[in-house]
């Protein structure tokens, strides 16, 4: 009802006012307080739901608060509840369309590991909507029969009704979670969901970024910032730092996302003053982003919440030191060290820009980056665990996992490894529900 209230006020505003409207509907979204009472409200409605045996729906709700609550207490409240209750959420069922499924084989359901008599394979699987529609496409039973399952969710956030519903089956299915907190609660639910304390931000290939790297590269900008357009990633956060500081500049990455577009992203640069300071490049080759990345002093994530953020990893690569907010949830801000960067609030982003402008130098972000999160050293981390989990249960393990990257999309690290499982990625279909 209130965001509904701005955008019937901007309709009938000149332009430089609705983005001021917009930026205050940001705003209120980002109000703690208030999402808390709003949070507070929506699970009491949920233990209404409870209570008249409506247990799925509330549960749905309780999940929900769950994900989107900072506050230890109302976990603490409703994981209980979560728990004790988990077969109704293992009941869902979300549909998608296998036509969506078939053009996700090979990428983001890749085989790392073939099947062999008598041992699986491994699968890995990206996106919340495919591991939330998985089981609507494929044969579950059959699937399992032959693959160990990997997931890499796109969202923090694991008290989720797309993860929990695979308590439903028996066997070990492992679950990305960069997010301290997500991996927690899967610890503390102990069920066959594994927490790995990795994800995507840990799958980067080293070598694209080998010719850009070093400290020696010149630099064009001061701050790089690689996210979408949409109001999330909180630009306008940035360009009221930037007015203060006029002889900084920015470089933006981006492409359109959820209402957001690169006309107003300059639109809302033009209304702080600070339009001639950025440089905005969307829909870019990947190579283009790595230069531009590497050609910029510092890296910058100003977003609250993230899936698994990847340009920070990136910036890390290229021997870019980064800023990334402290009360960052995604896994982010848990790669920010004394190596790789600072971490920063909003009222002190100024200064930490220019603490970094001065200091950039200082850092070794790649040499960690190379030593922590490349995906070969991801690859040997998820392998380990796979090992680990087979040999504890007596099953063979005679085969290791192909190393896999995010490059920007999923692929394979050795090309060699695209003939070798592209006809068995493809092979996933006979796995789809008749």
């Amino acid at each position: 009802m209130l965001f509904g209230l701005y955008e019937g006020l901007a309709t009938r505003l000149p332009d430089e006012w609705k983005l001021r409207i917009a930026i205050l509907k940001q705003r209120t979204k980002e109000n703690r307080v208030l999402v808390e009472s709003l949070l507070f409200l929506y699970m009491v409605l949920g233990f209404v739901a409870f209570a008249v045996l409506r247990k799925y729906a509330a549960l749905r709700m309780f999940s929900q608060v769950h994900r989107s609550t900072r506050l230890k207490a109302y976990r603490a409240i409703l994981e209980p509840l979560v728990v004790r209750e988990i077969s109704h959420l293992a009941a869902y069922q979300e549909n998608i369309d296998p036509k969506r499924m078939e053009r996700a084989l090979g990428n983001r359901i890749m085989v790392l590991k073939a099947p062999r008599p008598e041992e699986r394979g491994v699968l890995y699987i990206m996106f919340n909507h495919i591991i939330g529609g998985l089981p609507s496409v494929f044969d579950m039973q059959k699937l399992l029969l032959d693959y160990t399952l990997v997931f890499e969710p796109s969202w923090a956030g694991c008290c989720s009704e797309q993860l929990l519903q695979y308590t439903r089956y028996r066997d070990s299915i492992f679950v990305s979670c960069p997010e301290d907190e997500d991996f927690q609660f899967l610890t503390r639910i102990d069920s066959n969901l594994r927490p790995l304390g990795f994800g995507a931000r840990d799958w980067v290939d080293p070598r694209i970024y080998e010719q850009y790297g070093g400290a020696s590269n010149s630099k064009k900008f001061d701050v790089v910032m690689n996210s979408h357009w949409g109001w999330r990633k909180r630009h306008y956060v940035l360009f009221r730092n930037l007015r203060e500081m006029p002889d900084v500049t920015a470089a933006l990455i981006g492409v359109p996302f959820e209402g957001g577009t690169l006309d107003s992203v300059r639109a809302l640069a033009r209304l702080y003053g600070v339009e001639k300071q950025i440089s905005c490049f969307e829909r870019i080759k990947y190579e283009d982003v790595v230069r531009i990345t590497a050609s910029s002093k510092i890296g910058l994530l100003l977003s609250l919440k993230e899936g698994g953020n990847r340009a920070i990893p990136e910036c890390l690569f290229c021997d870019i030191p980064v800023i990334v907010l402290s009360n960052n949830i995604g896994g982010a801000k848990n790669i920010v060290n004394q190596q790789t960067g600072i971490h920063s609030n909003d009222s002190d982003l100024s200064k930490a820009i220019r603490t970094m402008l001065r200091n950039f130098r200082a850092y070794s972000p790649r040499k960690w980056a190379l030593e922590n999160i490349s995906c070969l050293v991801t690859t040997e981390r998820l392998n380990n665990h796979l090992r680990a989990s087979a040999v504890s249960c007596g099953q063979p393990w005679t085969c290791d996992i192909a190393p896999r990257t995010n490059a920007p999309e999923s692929k394979y690290y050795h090309p060699v490894d695209n003939e070798k499982f592209g006809p068995l990625n493809q092979s996933l279909r006979a796995y789809f529900k008749a």
